[in-house]
């Protein structure tokens, strides 16, 4: 998060064009910290695949939604204001919502609500010991070396997941929504303003994509009567057969 605003800060301010366009690679990177980390308080907050699919699917349509829009957004915004205005409207919104993220974002860990509730025993000098209290007894340089190593381990263990699957789920989606502007422009000559508002189309095809989504979770339930490895189990490729679909015509719009 530190890195992410730090960029922010950086961007409107240098004088060359294409600098913002290296400082917006790294602060991109960090995005996925806070997606990653809604993601799993929705995670932790419901429990069992049928409490969790409506409010997952309701945030990455969420997500999806505000990543589409901002070209609209930015359409409009771009007619009187230059793009180091939208620099600096853009640091404005994340310094104003950025204190939300710390109150509206509660620890849900189950682990890190156990240490708080081990360390306030201890404070009151009874003698308990917990297998959270010795096991969760980690400096601060210790979470952050650990949080850094997974994903290197995932790059040189996982190769497939970590690098083909992730570049074909997010280049799809960003193939069509980030191309939209190089395509009208370079066909019907339009400028970058009205090639902007083009970008509505994709949000509606991402909010059928939702109601197709919501509407054919029963296929991933019945999915745990034919599971012959896991019996009872829903079988995590169900949810594929239309997602492969509405993926496509979903994000085309």
């Amino acid at each position: 998060m530190g890195t992410m605003v730090a960029e922010e800060l950086r961007a409107p301010q240098n004088s060359i064009a294409n600098s913002p366009k290296v400082m917006r690679f790294f602060s991109g990177g960090c995005v996925p910290i806070m997606s990653d980390a809604v993601a799993s308080i929705v995670s932790n907050v419901f429990h069992g695949d049928r409490a969790r699919s409506i409010p997952i699917c309701l945030y990455v349509t969420t997500y999806l939604v505000a990543t589409s829009i901002d070209p609209v957004i930015g359409a409009s915004i771009l007619q009187s204001l230059s793009w180091r205005c939208i620099g600096h409207i853009e640091l404005i919104f994340t310094a104003a919502f950025f204190p939300l993220f710390i109150i509206g974002l509660p620890e849900t860990r189950g682990s890190a609500i156990l240490r708080v509730r081990a360390k306030r025993i201890i404070s009151k000098s009874e003698e308990v010991y917990t297998a959270n209290k010795l096991h969760h007894d980690a400096k601060l340089y210790q979470a952050i070396l650990q949080s850094m190593q997974r994903p290197l381990y995932m790059l040189f263990t996982e190769p497939v997941v970590f690098i083909v699957w992730a570049a074909f789920s997010l280049g799809t989606v960003y193939l069509f929504t980030q191309s939209v502007e190089l395509v009208y422009g370079q066909l019907y000559g339009w400028d970058a303003i009205l090639a902007g508002y083009v970008q509505i189309a994709i949000v509606f095809g991402e909010i059928l994509g939702c109601g197709l989504c919501m509407s054919t979770k029963g296929w991933y339930y019945a999915s745990a009567d034919h599971n012959t490895e896991v019996p009872g189990t829903s079988i995590p490729e169900a949810r594929l057969y239309t997602s492969i679909i509405g993926g496509f015509f979903g994000v085309t719009g």
